[in-house]
């Protein structure tokens, strides 16, 4: 399983001398717990994709069977501006192939 995620972490603005900066105005980790509530890992803000296998996942999250149920996207929100923030999350399953 992959979880990618994505949402305006920077603004761009122009300051008075004509100079353009950019300005943090949103920080959004993730986390995630498995099937059962059991839970998996989590990441600053740092990476946008994680990835989930019973063999190896991405630092931060222990290796897991994708099993069936409900599993929860923890959103650490941790800064967000005032007026709101979307997040779009892509999730990738793919089948593991026992023909080997």
């Amino acid at each position: 399983m992959e979880i990618a995620y994505d949402y305006t972490r920077f603004l761009k603005e122009r300051k008075e001398d004509n100079t353009t900066i950019f300005r943090e105005v949103n920080i959004i980790d993730l986390g995630l717990n498995g099937a059962g509530g059991s839970y998996i890992g989590s990441s600053g803000s740092d990476r946008s994709y994680i990835f989930i296998s019973s063999v190896k996942s991405s630092q931060g999250f222990a290796a897991a069977n994708t099993d069936a149920g409900c599993w929860s996207i923890i959103v650490g929100a941790y800064k967000v501006q005032d007026s709101g923030c979307l997040v779009t999350y892509h999730i990738t399953f793919t089948k593991k192939n026992a023909d080997f």
